[in-house]
């Protein structure tokens, strides 16, 4: 039986203590890759937020259980990109992040796997993106976009207080306990 929560981390079995919670970026290539192209996705991000309203309609047209662990309701959102469990793996934010979408088409991580997801996500002033974990054989990879001033804090397992800095990723295992909150007063 499991003790603590990092006890619950699937991913241990299929690759025991590689690394732990965290994982060194320079060990995944994809996160490479997204570093590479982050003036890429900020762009794509940028022309769907300079559209007011766009990002929330996108955000209605593929929607999931995403959202739901976040406290107060609302306040974390996201535009889907790619979901790789659905029969249409590319989702209707594509048609406006063309760029970004034709770089995760280039990527195995995207096309080959069968639970790969990709999304432009935000989290609002006063978010608590409550903890929660993912299933085995996932791990998750953040790329800093547009990040506001103020205190926004990933948790992963034992790994407290990540910071999200534009330009560069984060790597973890998804199975360990995780949550994120936005402290700070700005943002979308």
């Amino acid at each position: 039986g499991w003790q603590k929560p990092s006890d619950i981390a699937l991913n241990d079995e299929l690759y025991p203590r590689t690394f732990g919670p965290v994982w060194p970026k320079e060990r995944v290539p994809f996160a490479t890759f997204l570093e590479e192209h982050f003036e890429v996705f900020k762009a794509d991000l940028d022309t769907i937020l300079a559209d007011e309203g766009l990002f929330d309609y996108l955000r209605q047209l593929d929607r999931n259980a995403e959202g739901l662990a976040v406290w107060p309701p609302d306040t974390r959102g996201h535009v889907e990109l790619v979901s790789s469990r659905e029969e249409q793996p590319f989702k209707a934010g594509c048609s406006v992040a063309n760029a970004t979408c034709a770089l995760l088409r280039s990527r195995p991580e995207i096309v080959a796997c069968p639970r790969a997801a990709a999304f432009f996500a935000r989290l609002r002033p006063g978010a608590w993106l409550k903890p929660h974990l993912g299933n085995s054989r996932r791990m998750a990879a953040h790329l800093g976009l547009l990040i506001p001033d103020g205190p926004i804090e990933l948790n992963v397992g034992p790994a407290r207080h990540l910071r999200w800095r534009a330009g560069e990723a984060i790597v973890w295992d998804d199975t360990h306990v995780h949550d994120a909150r936005h402290y700070g007063t700005n943002g979308t």
